[in-house]
């Protein structure tokens, strides 16, 4: 298993408290809702390529 490097990320207080309700609705931590939601679609290449054959 990989190790977990830490990053910082600065977001206004409006995001912030977006991003707690957020990630409590899911039972997830606050970073880890960051690293889910900035995968990139273009790192999962067949799935965008399925999706503009529909």
């Amino acid at each position: 298993m990989e190790k977990d490097s830490k990053t910082t990320v600065a977001v206004e207080r409006t995001t912030f408290a977006k991003l707690d309700r957020l990630a409590k609705a899911n039972s997830v931590s606050k970073m880890e809702y960051i690293r889910h939601s900035c995968i990139s679609p273009w790192q999962y290449n067949h799935v965008i390529q399925r999706l503009w054959t529909l």
